[in-house]
Parts: structure tokens; C-alpha cells; sequence
């Protein structure tokens, strides 16, 4: 997991980076890089042991004889103990710094200066507004898809005697109403819960427009990746004329359970020949997924001193055999992947229509997919609806403020409140239903003759 981390996450310079809620890049990051530059040192330490104790025997073995061998042998084994043995405690003390108390690394004291500008890519992306994303998957990043509705109003005005003449308005303005409003659930005073709203722009990796790409010193050429943040005029022209590859959404990420499950609405406004259209998607992130001994750790359970010790022994000849093969792996994998990025460069160069996006969602691969307490299903059925609620009524409030009819719409809005779903026409098949305080609905099959 720790080298898929940093393969792509830091080596891949050229593609956009999954926006991961509830998650630093930059914590991870430093922990992955530390563990693989600890576990490359005590690999090459055990090679050169290896390589080292094999020769020197084998000169003893056939100049003095086979005790001093074995003796050498026995100095062998124990050095690779050691080295295992210190491998263990420095990891079980790398471990007990885990936490949110640890200050994060400085550009300057990172392993090299490519190494800190990718660092300060990605975590430019955490605060970023643009999402570049691959395939038919505009929320990716953002979990599992747990509802969707769409519907479309005719901007008329109201039909009686005292009507008063529609205000025409953009869809930007009907967005910041709603933000304006949805900015009560941020500040709720809900100390287990945080919401973030936001103003997005998805586009599709094969589409992202020239403009969108960092250029090179020279400043002929396209960039190496996706600019993470657009400016707010074309973010506004966005909003204003949708159509096309480029969509914007707002969004509202709740976050609760210490940020184990995140509820994200997006919405979606146009407003075009008089009609409204309204396109709102939820999706949700579970829990992180735990090894065993994380969870441990969790709960402040480190392994004792005796444990170290009887894990260095039976670790240490296997890690002995297998070290010259890891160490000269690592190698391999970096220079696999060095010519893959100069090669996919390359390709970005030649190609107008390149994918910059990206399939790796680092929240989304720590997911479990499912809840593991009762009351968190609760809790993100709540945050959904009540996401959901605030944001109809808000266009309800704005529309009656602009004059515009809303008994289409407030028919709709029922709908969608009481059933989670929206039928335009077509044909319901209903077998039992019973409506009303009290009432009950039986089905009784009659005999045939």
C-alpha cells in the first residue's frame, strides 16, 4: 500500500490528483516516504551482511578449517539479528509519533527539491476547484453514489389577479442563494459534525481546455499537469453558461464520526429559455479500512519489548534471504517508473486529446464500503435529507422572492422529500398502498374457478 502511495501519488507529475475529503496527502506522504527509506537501509544493511558473511566464510571454511566458519556464521546471524531487531524498535517508534500533534515537514527537509515541489502540488489540490475527472465518474474522490434527482421549472409568473411580473436572475445568483443558506449548516454549532461548501468545475480528463495546463519555464509548451485552482471570472462564466465538457457544482461535504463518514451533495443550476433545470447528486465515504495492529495502536496497544525480540528471530533469516531481491526490486520499480513518466510526457506532448485524469482516489481506496456502527447509517441519512431540505426550500424561497409560479415546483419538491424519487410520466404499478394516519393496505388473493 505505502508504494502505491508514493507511485501515484508523488512519481505521477503529469496527471490530476483525486481530491480525498478528510484526508491529508502530505502526513501520508512523509510517513510512506520515511518507512520505504527505513526498510531500503535495513534491506542493503542485510544484503552487504549477507554478501559479505558469505565470502569471508568461505574463504575460512577452506584456509582454517569449519569451526572458524561457523563462528563467522554465528557472527553473521547475529548482525542480521541486530539489524532486524533495531528495524522493529525504530518502526514501533515511528509509530508512537503517528498522530495528529506531529508538525508537518518543511519543503527544506524533504529528500530532494522535485520531491518537495510535487509535495506542494498536491497539497495545493486539497484546496483546489477544479476536479479532472476520468471515464463517466464527474465525483470521484467522493464515494459511493447514494442518491440522485433531477427536475425542470417554466419561469412563468404566478397565476392570480395581484401577480406581479417575474425578475429575471442567472443561475450564479440562485447558487449563492442557496451557499448563503447552506452556510447555517456549517455553522450549526454541532461540535461531531463540520460542514465545507464550495464552488467545483468537473471536466473530463480528454477535455480539459489548454488554458487549464501548467506551462513549462520556456512557456511553450503544455504543462506536466492540471492547474488545481481556475480563477473566480471563469469559474462565474462557468456558472452562468453551462454547456459543453465543463460543469460546475456547488458542494457540501459533512463530515462526522472524526471523519470516518462524509456526506457530499452536489448541485447543479442552469437556467436556459425560460426553464429551470436542477440536477442534485449525494454521495458518501465509510469508514477507513484498518489493519488489525493499526487498530491496536489505536487504542494505544504497542508491541512490549519480549514481542520485539521474538519477532526479530523469526523474521530474521527470512528478511536475510529475501533482502538482496527487495533491495534490487526498489531499484527496478524506480527506474520502471521514471521511463513510464518520460514516456507518458512524451505522449501528453504529441497528443491534443491526452487523459490527464486519474483512477487513484486515496479515500475511496481506504473505504470499507460499509458502516460499523448502526447509528452512522443514521447519521448519513440524516446529513443527506436534511442537505436535501434545505436546499429545496431555499430555491422555493428564491423564486417566490422573484415572482416566479412554484406550484410545479413545490409538487415536486414533495415528491422528492417524501419518496426519494421524481416519475415524469410513465406508467407506476402500485399492488399495495395505503395513505393516511392509521390506514392499512391488505392484499387477498380470490379463488379462481
Amino acid at each position: 500500500m505505502c508504494e502505491l502511495f508514493i507511485e501515484r501519488l508523488l512519481r505521477d507529475n503529469l496527471h490530476a490528483v483525486v481530491p480525498s475529503v478528510g484526508i491529508d496527502f502530505v502526513p501520508v506522504l512523509q510517513n510512506c516516504l520515511d518507512a520505504r527509506c527505513r526498510r531500503q537501509a535495513r534491506d542493503l544493511r542485510l544484503f552487504l551482511v549477507t554478501l559479505c558473511g558469505s565470502a569471508v566464510s568461505l574463504a575460512l571454511f577452506g584456509a582454517v578449517g569449519s569451526l572458524p566458519g561457523l563462528a563467522f556464521l554465528v557472527v553473521v546471524a547475529l548482525t542480521a539479528y541486530c539489524i532486524v531487531h533495531k528495524d522493529l524498535v525504530d518502526r514501533r517508534t515511528a509509530v508512537q509519533r503517528l498522530g495528529g500533534n506531529r508538525p508537518t515537514r518543511l519543503a527544506s527537509e524533504w529528500a530532494s527539491r522535485w520531491v518537495a515541489s510535487r509535495v506542494a502540488v498536491i497539497q495545493q489540490t486539497q484546496g483546489g476547484n477544479l476536479s479532472v475527472y476520468k471515464d463517466y465518474s464527474p465525483f470521484q474522490g467522493f464515494g459511493s453514489s447514494l442518491s440522485a434527482w433531477s427536475l425542470t421549472t417554466p419561469l412563468r409568473p404566478e397565476q392570480n389577479d395581484s401577480a406581479k411580473p417575474t425578475t429575471e436572475f442567472t443561475a450564479e445568483e440562485l447558487t449563492e442563494h442557496v451557499k448563503g443558506d447552506l452556510e447555517g449548516l456549517h455553522h450549526s454549532g454541532h461540535r461531531a459534525e463540520d460542514t465545507r461548501i464550495e464552488d467545483r468545475v468537473f471536466v473530463n480528463g480528454k477535455n480539459l481546455p489548454a488554458t487549464w495546463l501548467h506551462r513549462d519555464e520556456a512557456g511553450l509548451k503544455r504543462s506536466r499537469r492540471p492547474v488545481a485552482r481556475i480563477g473566480e471570472t471563469e469559474l462565474q462564466g462557468i456558472m452562468d453558461s453551462p454547456g459543453g465538457t465543463v460543469r460546475h457544482y456547488l458542494c457540501a461535504h459533512t463530515s462526522s464520526w472524526e471523519g470516518e463518514v462524509v456526506t457530499s451533495t452536489f448541485l447543479h443550476v442552469s437556467v436556459e429559455s425560460k426553464t429551470l433545470y436542477i440536477d442534485c447528486r449525494q454521495t458518501i465515504l465509510g469508514p477507513v479500512r484498518l489493519h488489525p495492529m493499526a487498530r491496536e495502536i489505536l487504542n494505544g496497544t504497542f508491541p512490549r519489548t519480549t514481542e520485539i525480540i521474538g519477532e526479530a528471530a523469526l523474521l530474521t533469516l527470512p528478511w536475510l534471504l529475501l533482502a538482496p531481491f527487495r533491495a534490487f526490486n526498489r531499484w527496478h520499480t524506480d527506474h520502471r517508473l521514471e521511463k513510464k513518466r518520460e514516456r507518458e510526457l512524451r505522449e501528453a506532448d504529441r497528443d491534443p486529446a491526452y487523459d490527464y485524469s486519474s483512477w487513484f482516489s486515496l479515500r475511496e481506496l481506504v473505504d470499507t464500503g460499509t458502516f460499523s456502527n448502526f447509528f452512522q447509517n443514521l447519521d448519513a441519512d440524516r446529513q443527506s435529507k436534511t442537505a436535501q431540505r434545505n436546499i429545496l426550500v431555499s430555491i422555493v424561497d428564491f423564486l417566490d422572492s422573484h415572482g416566479v409560479d412554484t406550484s410545479e415546483f413545490r409538487k415536486q419538491q414533495t415528491s422528492i422529500l417524501n419518496h426519494g424519487v421524481l416519475q415524469l410520466g410513465g406508467v407506476s404499478n402500485v399492488n399495495n398502498q395505503a395513505v393516511g394516519p392509521g390506514s392499512k393496505a391488505l392484499s387477498v388473493d380470490l379463488p379462481t374457478e
